[in-house]
């Protein structure tokens, strides 16, 4: 081959790597504009949330979802309400929570499981003093009940501790106290009853000088009380979004069963607390919505008059579409 041939030779392989160089480039140029970018507002609130497990072990990022934490609500209500005005998609909130919030008329569906009664978890406690007076249900009357928000969980399992009990619940205060300040009230006697859940449940209780008066089980027994919810309009303008949320989340799930201890020490991280403030939580198989339970909650709210409930139905409170 002469100098001439070599050179034509070079020039072709130049020229076509040129335009292969292009092309790549407006293929990737048209790829970028056409990838979607999957993301997720998350409300927080700062209790055992799977969630924080799917974050540290990078599960989100398998999933190629970016998710958002937002704010630090004091329980459900409030991050319903930020849902409703559209500030995030996603957040925890106890299933009764999330009726009234659909009676009031803002569009959200619990998708997931996040807290359930069980046995060897049974979450939610009442603490009293050690030295109160209160020994028993009937103590009760007169007395001033904190819980972390008002029409969520610790205040209508309260209430239905009281049914059990034929004590109104008008015959109660309750005070609506955040989850970190439930402690300092009781032992400043501002509150008779504390209702309160890990870590700040053990921390108190760690300190002395507390007994318990009932648990979530001594009420519910086996129930699931709170959900991850989702607002309907995640659902339908990125039904994929959600679908990779569930999924990395039930990946942490299964890192919680698997992995105990260290889904504590990561839970305890986020906390600043010792690990051993961490009690042990169980999850739903799958993290599945329990529409049975869903209907106890529907049902038990409709025996206390609570308005706006007379046409929803248990499916236009949880599902389990996109937990598949």
């Amino acid at each position: 081959m002469n100098k001439l041939s070599i050179f034509i030779a070079i020039a072709a392989i130049i020229i076509i790597g040129f335009f292969w160089l292009n092309n790549q480039k407006n293929d990737e140029s048209l790829g970028s504009k056409e990838r979607v970018v999957h993301e997720i507002n998350y409300a927080q609130i700062k209790v055992f949330d799977p969630v924080y497990i799917a974050l540290d072990q990078g599960y989100f990022d398998d999933e190629g979802l970016v998710l958002n934490l937002k704010g630090e609500t004091f329980g459900g209500p409030q991050a319903l309400m930020a849902t409703a005005s559209g500030d995030v998609d996603a957040g925890i909130a106890a299933t009764t929570a999330i009726i009234n919030a659909v009676a009031a008329g803002v569009n959200v569906k619990g998708i997931l499981d996040v807290q359930s009664s069980m046995n060897d978890s049974a979450l939610m406690k009442w603490y009293v003093l050690e030295d109160s007076i209160i020994k028993n249900p009937n103590d009760l009357r007169g007395k001033k009940i904190g819980v972390n928000t008002l029409g969520a969980s610790f205040h209508y399992t309260v209430i239905q501790y009281l049914k059990d009990n034929n004590i109104s619940e008008n015959e109660v205060e309750f005070l609506a106290v955040p989850h970190g300040n439930l402690e300092q009230a009781l032992r400043a006697k501002q509150i008779d009853v504390a209702g309160m859940i890990d870590p700040f449940s053990e921390i108190a209780y760690d300190r002395g000088g507390l007994r318990i008066l009932f648990t979530a089980m001594d009420v519910l027994g086996e129930n699931q009380f709170s959900l991850i919810f989702m607002s309907e309009r995640k659902m339908l303008n990125d039904p994929e979004a959600v679908r990779k949320f569930s999924r990395a989340y039930k990946r942490a799930v299964d890192f919680i069963n698997n992995n105990p201890e260290q889904a504590a020490e990561i839970i305890a991280n986020i906390f600043e607390v010792d690990k051993k403030y961490i009690s042990q939580h169980k999850f739903q198989p799958e993290a599945q919505v329990r529409e049975d339970d869903i209907n106890y909650w529907l049902e038990f709210m409709k025996s206390q008059s609570v308005p706006g409930l007379e046409d929803l139905t248990v499916d236009g409170i949880g599902t389990n579409e996109f937990n598949q």
